[in-house]
């Protein structure tokens, strides 16, 4: 993986971790990452979205325990978060009890949904896309966090 490559030749000629580096995903969670750079991994920076002992719904823990008895290891937040689209639309199309576009964006703008960390709901905005449609946008909700889009 390229990331390994850059911060082991960073390390190597002295720039890491004497200048900071960010990383823009959790790749320090998983065991691979330690494993291909030991000690050199340490100090990076990394934007957090999802940690082991946060607390998740149970459709979150129900997936983590699923995803770690297939892969031994703990998942990351792109594999939640791929998980809650696919379980997202299968929530709409269940409570639209259709496939049609404007049942779908009925549905998901009048319920709200069990994600992997919380309480998704949404609201229509309307967005220009040549030809007047509509598209939904889903916010998680957060405690302490607004969870629509700004009017």
């Amino acid at each position: 993986m390229p990331a390994y490559l850059i911060i082991k030749q960073t390390y190597d000629i002295g720039l890491f971790p004497a200048v900071p580096m960010l990383v823009s995903y959790d790749l320090p969670v998983r065991a691979e990452y330690w494993k291909n750079l030991g000690d050199k991994g340490n100090y990076l920076s990394y934007i957090v979205y999802y940690h082991p002992t946060m607390q998740l719904t149970a459709r979150g823990e129900a997936f983590r325990k699923a995803y770690q008895g297939q892969f031994k290891e703990e998942p990351v937040y792109g594999a939640f978060h791929a998980y809650i689209q696919i379980v997202l639309l299968a929530d709409a199309l269940n409570a639209a009890k259709s496939d049609k576009g404007a049942a779908l964006v009925k549905a998901l703008s009048d319920n709200t949904f069990e994600g992997w960390n919380g309480t998704i709901s949404s609201r229509v905005a309307r967005v220009p896309t040549g030809n007047s449609g509509v598209l939904p946008c889903c916010l998680p909700n957060t405690p302490g966090r607004s969870s629509h889009l700004p009017t």
